[in-house]
């Protein structure tokens, strides 16, 4: 059964993990522990910070996860949304 991208993402853990992984590209099963959250709560709390910008502890708490969980949802979605939609935007100069 193929997976999307973005079920195989890697949490953001500084330049070295920009490099694409085999597991992304081969749809293979991503390696390490499961997500405590559902991808549609990942786009959700980054969707919020990006459109209301609440700080990263009331989202943790409103999510139930570690503040450091939060940090990397948002910092990994965000590197995400903007390769995958930088087709879409338009060159302002």
């Amino acid at each position: 059964m193929k997976t999307g991208f973005a079920e195989n993402m890697k949490y953001y853990r500084g330049e070295l993990s920009l490099d694409t992984k085999s597991y992304q590209e081969s749809y293979h099963k991503k390696l390490g522990p499961k997500r405590k959250l559902l991808m549609e709560d990942e786009l959700l709390i980054t969707l919020m910070k990006i459109r209301l910008n609440p700080n990263l502890e009331f989202l943790a708490a409103m999510f139930q996860v570690s503040l450091s969980l939060i940090s990397s949802v948002v910092s990994s979605n965000d590197i995400l949304l903007s390769k995958k939609l930088a087709p879409y935007t338009l060159a302002l100069f």
